[in-house]
């Protein structure tokens, strides 16, 4: 009954409307296509306009494809298909609209009028399905409807499987000679060569190596046919191409020649390539890399000159992760506090790039997001580059919810190092390479704070025990971590108490685990892993003259262990007689170095720790020692330097160079038998050699001096300082204000 109303009401507007029954009713659809998500010059399907009722007026009719662009370069390449007594003028392409204008002629009485060829540029849209908005310019004619989809469906073009057949070379013989990519189209029609709608060239494929060793050749087929068809992939030449080529390039092109029956299939093509080698082969995994090309704009550039159709958006689909990819390498930084001055501070001391992947998280594990926060991040650092950067200009200046960054790096010898200033506050921790499962914080000061990260992809639970200096538990507590979450806990929320000497965890897996002491200054200590040495070295202390330095050390093992302290001045040279510590299982010693010492007067100079060999049957072994010293002065600047276990011939200090208000000092210490000669190097951050001094080490003497002495010149703030050497040494480095009201220690990093 309501059906039959309808279609009386409707006559009766269109017989005594004159106005409605002049216009010509239009009935609006599309036929709804797939498109590429990458590409630049996209076909959408069809639009189409059925005459129903009424007579044409001459109007335009307007295909508003907003906010796409249409990208076609001739408009002749739109084409319309007019039935019945319906006709068009000629198309135009309003660019800065984006529409696509037909002009429609009067007095047509039936018919029905078809629009394709329109493209459009797909590339960064993040669009998932396309629609054209449709209307006449003048309002002359009706449309029942005012927009219709044309594609409902975006796509990736082109899907690449993960290399599993790889070619091998180990020790410069060749094991596996061949290797295989194996890529698929992204759907039905993703790849095509049919010369319509302004098609000039045909789908293309680019495999491009990089990372690429010297020495190693890849040859590849000249033709590849697809696994479901006669289709194929030929190479631009027409020929096998061997990688590199002789203009060093390494990268090659196939173009898609389609079947029949292409038009109904999901093609695979499995590329075969062969591996020979000449000479010694460079140390390096190769990158493989497949995109479909060519590459090139929505409109074409200087940058990007290609007028191919299609063309695409570069997206470089991985087979093969090389040297430039593979994470070799992770670092953490956590208990950030937003409200004071963060800075990240990273260096590549090698030939080699290093691209890094940057993280930051929330406690509860989140990857920090919202307005103005760009996480993750990524970064490249040149041979000797550096990058010295608040968090807040790094991730945006909405990131101060950060609590942890996670630095990933396809380089393994970048080092890293956090750096916090505030009023009063200024302190560096060493950005850690990996978690512990068991470690010891010692209890620097009753402000403690004790920070913990879980970086493992499954939730850890760990116990802490709170122990007395000699050893005694004190109270004991449980964490509980979720992926990628951290804590922050004073030693009273942990314990109920602010007493005690020092902190030991064990946790199901690794965690991350900081110590920070805030109050008049800040001091960091990183957990220590027990290790058992010979030695160890706190390698610079200072006392008297408004100076004083804590010795904290703990005994780690299950022996009653007897340590000599050994005091050596500003010139290497032993100041009286070892000082016996010891220490039974768990026990801590604090003391001062005057007192330790006896030493009545201002100096300064190195301690060595000499730890005695034990034996069990046939085993012999060091007991584990762990701690570190704290530099105080009287105008409250106070720095933590952890114990130095490992001498070393190279090393780098990060964030070097000061502030007029400041003064920065190294302390270099040759703890061997040997001669040493040390080169040290200033690097300004984009790798540029500043300047370079040479120091010469008799056996055991130590080189400390402020860097105005070691260099001629002023040495900028965020630079870095390579230490090198003939023999294994210690390095470390001091920061501080005019005023002496902050002290920063940073030591030599590898």
């Amino acid at each position: 009954m309501f059906f039959r109303f309808g279609i009386a009401a409707f006559s009766f507007l269109f017989l005594f409307n004159p106005q409605l029954s002049a216009q010509g009713i239009f009935r609006a659809f599309g036929f709804a296509t797939t498109v590429t998500a990458t590409g630049q010059t996209e076909l959408v399907g069809s639009v189409h306009l059925a005459l129903t009722l009424g007579s044409t007026l001459a109007d335009t009719l307007v295909i508003d494809l907003s906010p796409f662009q249409i990208t076609n370069a001739n408009t002749p390449d739109i084409q319309i298909a007019a039935a019945g007594n319906l006709t068009a003028g000629t198309v135009t392409i309003d660019s800065v609209q984006t529409q696509v204008h037909i002009p429609i002629n009067g007095g047509a009485t039936s018919g029905s009028l078809r629009v394709d060829g329109i493209r459009i540029a797909m590339a960064g849209t993040n669009a998932s399905s396309v629609s054209a908005r449709l209307g006449w310019a003048g309002r002359a004619n009706y449309l029942d409807r005012d927009s219709v989809v044309v594609a409902d469906r975006v796509r990736s073009g082109l899907v690449v499987d993960p290399m599993t057949d790889k070619f091998r070379i180990v020790g410069n013989t060749i094991i596996d000679n061949s290797g295989r990519i194996v890529l698929h189209e992204g759907y039905e029609t993703a790849f095509t060569n049919a010369l319509e709608f302004g098609q000039n060239s045909a789908t293309r494929v680019r495999i491009r190596v990089t990372d690429f060793p010297s020495g190693l050749t890849l040859k590849f087929p000249a033709s590849i046919s697809a696994e479901e068809s006669s289709a194929t992939l030929t190479t631009v030449e027409g020929t096998a191409i061997d990688l590199p080529r002789p203009n060093g390039n390494t990268e090659v092109i196939y173009t898609f020649g389609s079947a029949a029956n292409s038009k109904d299939l999901t093609e695979t093509f499995k590329i075969t390539f062969n591996v020979t080698i000449s000479g010694n082969v460079q140390l390096l995994q190769p990158t493989i890399a497949v995109s479909l090309a060519p590459i090139g704009a929505a409109q074409p550039s200087a940058a990007f000159p290609a007028t191919n159709v299609p063309r695409y958006a570069e997206e470089n689909l991985i087979a093969l992760e090389g040297t430039s990819l593979i994470i070799t390498k992770t670092l953490y930084w956590t208990g950030i506090d937003g409200s004071v001055s963060n800075k990240l501070s990273m260096f590549n001391p090698t030939s080699t790039t290093a691209n890094l992947t940057l993280t930051g998280f929330d406690a509860d594990g989140k990857e920090v997001t919202g307005a103005n926060v760009t996480n993750p991040l990524k970064h490249s650092l040149l041979a000797n580059q550096s990058l010295n950067v608040l968090l807040t200009d790094l991730f945006g200046s909405s990131s101060s919810s950060i609590t942890t960054v996670r630095v990933q790096s396809t380089n393994s010898e970048v080092v890293g190092l956090g750096t916090t200033t505030g009023p009063g506050i200024s302190d560096s921790v060493i950005l850690v390479d990996r978690g512990l499962p068991t470690f010891d914080l010692p209890v620097i000061g009753g402000q403690a704070r004790f920070h913990f990260f879980n970086p493992l992809s499954s939730a850890v639970t760990g116990t802490l025990n709170l122990l007395s200096p000699s050893g005694v538990a004190l109270g004991s507590t449980t964490i509980s971590l979720a992926s990628m979450s951290s804590v922050s806990r004073s030693l009273q929320d942990l314990f109920g108490t602010t007493t005690g000497a020092h902190v030991t965890g064990s946790f199901s897996t690794s965690v991350v685990a900081f110590e920070h002491v805030s109050g008049e200054t800040m001091d960091s200590a990183a957990a220590q892993a027990a290790v058992g040495v010979a030695a160890l070295y706190i390698p610079f202390i200072a006392s008297g003259g408004g100076y004083q330095t804590e010795i904290n050390l703990i005994n780690r093992s299950d022996d009653t262990v007897t340590v000599m302290a050994q005091l050596f001045d500003s010139q290497g040279v032993a100041v009286g007689s070892g000082r016996p510590i010891s220490l039974v299982p768990a026990q801590q010693f604090v003391g001062m170095a005057a007192d330790l010492f006896q030493q009545q007067t201002f100096m300064t100079g190195y301690v060595r720790i000499q730890v005695p060999q034990f034996s069990k049957a046939f085993w012999t072994y060091y007991p584990a020692i762990s701690g570190h010293a704290r530099i105080r002065s009287s105008q409250s600047g106070s720095t933590v330097l952890p114990l130095s276990a490992y001498p070393q011939t190279e090393s780098s200090i990060l964030n070097s160079g000061s502030l007029p208000s400041q003064y920065q000092g190294i302390a270099i210490v040759n703890p061997t038998t040997a001669q040493a000669t040390v080169t040290l190097q200033a690097i300004g951050s984009t790798g540029t050699l500043l300047a370079t001094a040479t120091v010469n080490l008799g056996p055991g003497q130590i080189s400390s001096r402020l860097i105005s002495e070691y260099f001629t010149i002023t040495i900028p703030e965020s630079s870095v300082i390579r230490v090198s050497s003939t023999a294994p040494i210690v390095t470390t480095s001091i920061t501080g204000s005019l005023n002496g009201d902050t002290l920063r220690s940073t030591p030599g990093l590898r």
